[in-house]
C-alpha cells in the first residue's frame, strides 16, 4: 500500500495538521487539569479563613459590634505616624483592628485612608500589603467582588511609595501607577513565600535561594545610582545574611510565610533606602520558652532569667519576653543548639555586624544627613539599633547588651 503522502498530498497534510492540533489541545487540557487541581489544593490549604488575618486580629474587640462592618463595609484609617520604626505599637494596633474587620464572612467594600499620615515607612506599608492580599485571595476563591477605595498620604514621596510598592500594585489599579518618569527614579523589590502555596508546590522550597539572588541584584541597582557596586565577596555575604534570616523565619516560626521588600527613592535630596523582612508565627521569646527545661539552650538562658527576676528588674515596661529576645541576639544562642560545639545562632550577629558597618560608613561623611537605623520587632518586643550601642565581636561570641558597659 502506498503512503498517503504519495497518493493524496493535501489529505496527508490536513491529517497531519489535525493530529498536531489534537496533541496541542490535549497538552493544553492536561495543563489546565493540573492547574485546576493545584488551585483546588492551594484553596484547601488557604482554608475557610485567612490564617494571617486571624493571627493579626487576635485579641482585638469583635468586629461584629460595628454597624458598618456588619454590613460588609470595612474602613482602615492609618495613624499619623504609620511606621514600624517610629511607632510600632500604634501601627500594629491599627493593622490588627483592620485584620479583625477583614475577617468577617462577607466583605463588600474596603476603604483605606492614608490622608492623615505624616510619617510612613516600608514596613508598615508591607504589612498593609499582606492584609490586602489575603482578603483579595479569599474574595477570588469565593467569587466575590470587593469595591476598593482610598486616599493617599499628602506627602508626594509617601504617595510615590504607595503607587510603586503599595496597595495600588497589589490591587492592580493600573491607572494609578507611577508615571514612567517617576518609575525611573524608584527601585522597588518584593518577594513573598505564601504558606498555603508552599504546602502545595514542591519547587517553592528553592524560592529562598532565588529570592536572595534577586535581592542582591536589587541592592546593586540601588548602588548604581551612586556609581557603586557590590564586590563578588560582598554580594555573597549579603546573600548569606538574607538566606540566614529567611531560614530562621521558616525553622523557628512554625509557619512558612515570609515577605521581603526593598525600596529606594532617588527623587529626594538625600536618597532613602529601606529594607524590610518579616514573617508570621511564633515569636523569638516563644521559641525559647517552648524549649524543655533540661535542654542545652534553656539551661544557658535560665540563669539570666533568674538573676533579673531576683533583682526585680521585671517591672512596668520591662518583661521576660524582652530579655529572651535580647538573649537571642547574642552569639551562639539558638534554640537549635545542643552543645557547646554547635555553631547555630550567629546569623543575627552577622546581621548586626553588617548594620554596624553601614552605620559607620554613614558617619564618615560629616556633611551628610544620612542616618542608619534598624528595628527588630518580635511579638510585643521592639529593639531599635541606631548606633548608640555596638556589638562586641572580638574575644568569642558577639555580645550586645544595650547598656554602656555592654554587660
Amino acid at each position: 500500500m502506498e503512503h498517503l503522502a504519495k497518493v493524496n498530498v493535501p489529505l496527508y497534510l490536513r491529517n497531519k495538521r489535525a493530529a498536531k492540533d489534537n496533541r496541542r489541545k490535549h497538552r493544553a487540557w492536561r495543563a489546565q487539569q493540573r492547574s485546576e487541581k493545584e488551585e483546588a489544593a492551594v484553596n484547601a490549604e488557604f482554608g475557610d479563613q485567612s490564617k494571617i488575618l486571624l493571627m493579626m486580629g487576635d485579641g482585638c474587640a469583635p468586629a461584629s459590634s460595628l454597624a458598618d462592618v456588619r454590613k460588609g463595609r470595612v474602613r482602615f484609617v492609618a495613624p499619623e505616624v504609620f511606621s514600624m520604626m517610629d511607632n510600632p505599637g500604634e501601627t500594629i494596633a491599627a493593622l490588627a483592628d483592620f485584620a479583625k474587620k477583614l475577617s468577617i464572612p462577607r466583605v463588600r467594600s474596603v476603604r483605606i485612608d492614608l490622608n492623615k499620615v505624616k510619617v510612613y515607612d516600608l514596613a508598615a506599608n508591607a504589612l498593609l500589603d499582606v492584609l490586602v492580599d489575603e482578603v483579595k485571595v479569599k474574595a477570588k476563591q469565593t467569587h466575590r467582588k470587593i469595591h476598593w477605595r482610598g486616599s493617599y498620604p499628602a506627602d508626594n514621596d509617601q504617595r510615590r511609595l504607595v503607587r510603586s510598592l503599595g496597595v495600588i500594585k497589589f490591587l492592580e489599579v493600573s491607572h494609578e501607577y507611577t508615571s514612567q518618569e517617576e518609575a525611573a527614579l524608584v527601585e522597588a523589590f518584593h518577594a513573598r513565600a505564601k504558606h498555603y502555596v508552599r504546602a502545595v508546590r514542591a519547587n517553592e522550597t528553592d524560592k529562598k535561594s532565588r529570592v536572595t539572588q534577586r535581592f542582591a541584584d536589587h541592592i546593586n541597582k540601588c548602588l548604581s545610582h551612586i556609581r557603586r557596586e557590590l564586590r563578588p565577596s560582598a554580594r555573597k555575604k549579603l546573600c548569606d545574611y538574607v538566606g540566614e534570616i529567611l531560614d530562621n523565619a521558616e525553622e523557628h516560626a512554625g509557619m512558612f510565610d515570609w515577605t521581603i521588600q526593598g525600596y529606594l527613592d532617588t527623587s529626594t535630596t538625600d536618597h532613602i533606602c529601606e529594607i524590610v523582612v518579616f514573617n508570621f508565627g511564633k515569636t523569638i521569646a516563644d521559641s525559647l520558652m517552648a524549649l524543655p527545661t533540661d535542654s542545652y539552650t534553656r539551661r544557658k538562658v535560665e540563669p539570666y532569667l533568674d538573676a533579673h527576676s531576683h533583682k526585680g528588674i521585671f517591672s512596668t515596661g520591662w518583661k521576660i519576653d524582652d530579655l529572651l529576645t535580647l538573649i537571642a541576639l547574642q552569639g551562639s544562642v539558638s534554640s537549635k543548639n545542643l552543645s557547646d560545639s554547635d555553631t547555630r545562632g550567629n546569623g543575627t550577629v552577622d546581621l548586626i555586624a553588617f548594620f554596624q558597618k553601614v552605620t559607620n560608613e554613614c558617619r564618615t561623611k560629616p556633611d551628610s544627613k544620612t542616618d542608619a537605623r534598624m528595628t527588630l520587632v518580635s511579638g510585643s518586643t521592639t529593639i531599635l539599633f541606631d548606633g548608640t550601642y555596638e556589638m562586641r565581636l572580638e574575644d568569642g561570641p558577639g555580645i550586645i547588651a544595650l547598656n554602656s558597659e555592654n554587660d
